[in-house]
C-alpha cells in the first residue's frame, strides 16, 4: 500500500543518489541523512531500503512506501515545501511532530517505519516505541 491510500499512483521516479548527483539540493541529503539514522538504529533492514522521489498526480501525499522502496513527493520536497506540508499535516493529525527535523526528515523516517514493519512483520506500535526511546 502507498501512503494512506492504495490509490496513490507513483510516476517519474529519481533514485536519490541521482537526485543528489543532479543538484536536487539540500534536501535530498536530507533525506539520506534521515535514512543513515535510522540504520544505525536499525542496521541491516533499513540499507535495503531503497530511496527515490516521485510524482504522486494530484494528491497531497507526502510519502509513499512500497514494502521496497520510499519515494518523496517531488512535489513538496524542495524549497522547504516539504516542511510546511508537514507542519499542516501535523496540525490535521496525520504525522507526529518535527522535533527539529525538516519535512524531509519526518517523512523519511515516516515512511521508513512503514518500510519496517513490511520487512520486519513488527507491530508500528513496538516500532514507534523503539524509536521514541533513541
Amino acid at each position: 500500500m502507498l501512503g494512506r491510500s492504495s490509490s496513490t499512483t507513483v510516476k517519474n521516479v529519481t533514485p536519490i543518489g541521482e537526485a543528489i548527483s543532479n543538484g536536487a539540493g539540500l534536501y535530498a541529503n536530507e533525506i539520506q541523512n534521515a535514512r543513515d539514522s535510522m540504520e544505525r538504529e536499525y542496521g541491516n533492514i533499513i540499507s535495503k531500503a531503497k530511496l527515490a522521489t516521485a510524482d504522486f498526480g494530484n494528491t497531497r501525499a507526502l510519502g509513499a512506501c512500497d514494502g521496497e522502496t520510499v519515494y518523496m513527493s517531488k512535489k513538496f520536497v524542495s524549497n522547504r515545501n516539504m516542511t510546511d506540508a508537514m507542519k499542516i499535516a501535523e496540525e490535521q493529525g496525520f504525522h507526529p511532530k518535527l522535533n527539529g527535523k525538516s519535512g524531509e526528515e519526518a517523512v523519511t523516517a515516516h515512511e521508513l517505519g512503514h518500510f519496517l514493519v513490511a520487512q520486519t512483520g513488527d507491530s508500528a506500535r513496538n516500532i514507534v516505541e523503539r524509536a521514541s526511546k533513541t
